[in-house]
């Protein structure tokens, strides 16, 4: 789908790269030691900017590495459960992305409230998804940093006891979001593949009747 960016997209980059420096921070000095910090008027700017570049970062790895495999679970759960609502596979990849596409563009034209709708839903899925992300790898990355691991590596991130609960918490907060978005992507993703399909099924009913005038 293509998208264009606006301020709600930056704020939604931000929010995830925020996500990511606070996990990273809490996990790596504590609550105390996050606090404890003073930051003035230039840091804080320094701070929302490197939020945006993070959080733009890790949504492009989202898009580009994380959400294909992610796409895959998906679809193959929903061909399991609804084989009805399969898209053809014997169809070459780029040609079932231009027919999704042209599909979602032509809903956009005719049922704009509907697709915008939809488009919102898609949004807030890959927001969670984001979220999810960038909480796990700034919880990750701030505790192989934190003093008490720090040195040992691997051994001391699963063996040391301070700052673990603070670590768990986050990466719960991140397993739940990501576990959010999937369960919705799922609803979401059987809705699309449904007025996919139906919407098709009338372009290719619509040829037929022109071919045969």
């Amino acid at each position: 789908m293509l998208e264009k960016l606006s301020f709600v997209d930056l704020l939604r980059f931000g929010f995830s790269g925020g996500a990511f420096l606070l996990a990273l921070f809490f996990c790596r000095n504590g609550i105390d030691g996050v606090f404890a910090s003073t930051i003035g008027l230039e840091e804080g700017a320094g701070i929302v900017l490197l939020a945006i570049i993070v959080g733009s970062f890790i949504y492009s790895l989202h898009r580009a590495l994380f959400y294909r495999l992610v796409a895959r679970v998906v679809i193959f759960a929903l061909d399991c459960r609804y084989p009805t609502t399969e898209l053809p596979r014997d169809v070459p990849f780029l040609i079932n992305t231009y027919k999704r596409d042209y599909v979602r563009w032509i809903r956009r034209c005719n049922f704009p409230a509907f697709q915008k709708n939809m488009d919102l839903w898609a949004s807030q899925i890959h927001f969670l998804y984001g979220f999810a992300w960038a909480t796990g790898l700034g919880a990750v990355l701030g505790r192989l940093l934190s003093a008490s691991v720090r040195g040992d590596m691997w051994p001391g991130f699963f063996t040391a006891l301070q700052g673990w609960r603070m670590f768990c918490l986050l990466f719960f907060l991140a397993a739940a979001s990501f576990v959010g978005a999937l369960l919705q992507d799922y609803v979401c993703s059987y809705y699309d593949r449904k007025l996919i399909n139906q919407d098709l099924g009338k372009d290719i009913r619509v040829q037929k009747s022109e071919s045969s005038e």
